[in-house]
């Protein structure tokens, strides 16, 4: 019975500890939200680096780390995700931003902070096709053409992932 007594009292420190675990490092629900708003800022401009040269988007891109650097595409590497940049004749004119998965789950629930995390202004705009998986906004202006710019949702859910802008047709 002398030898129950400690064992009893170290699994219930042992249990109380494994409550409090991380708790300093795991975002609890009030932490990941005001954690989720510091993040979502602007951290590419997609408009200011649409039609300009391979040079030009590297010097311009100074937050990003690049990751891959071809001769027609390059990546850019963020904390909020990856930037890749495509060029048609020197000039950019295809971008896709992907958000990471942050605690099983995508962090952008609106249309307005990816737009955010991008630069452009898509707040107030109402998309021109609006289905289970993705919204499109069609023949938006960006350096002076026509594009086409797509969200992609996660699917099941009104969660975004991805934002792809390419010249309109």
């Amino acid at each position: 019975m002398k030898n129950l007594i400690p064992v009893i009292a170290l699994c219930l420190v042992a249990l109380a500890c494994g409550r409090f675990q991380n708790t300093a490092n795991t975002p609890n629900s009030a932490n990941a939200n005001s954690e989720s708003k510091a993040i979502i800022r602007k951290v590419a401009d997609i408009p200011a680096l649409y039609g300009k040269s391979k040079d030009e988007v590297i010097k311009m891109v100074t937050e990003g780390k690049k990751k891959n650097d071809f001769s027609d595409w390059v990546d850019f590497e963020f904390p909020q995700g990856t930037l890749q940049v495509n060029f048609t004749k020197d000039k950019a004119d295809t971008f896709k931003f992907t958000l990471p998965l942050y605690q099983g789950d995508f962090l952008v629930d609106t249309q307005e902070n990816l737009g955010i995390l991008t630069g452009i202004p898509l707040a107030s705009k109402t998309p021109d096709t609006s289905l289970d998986g993705f919204i499109s906004f069609e023949k938006e202006k960006m350096g002076g053409s026509s594009v086409h710019i797509v969200l992609d949702k996660k699917p099941g859910s009104d969660k975004f992932y991805s934002l792809s802008v390419r010249k309109a047709n």
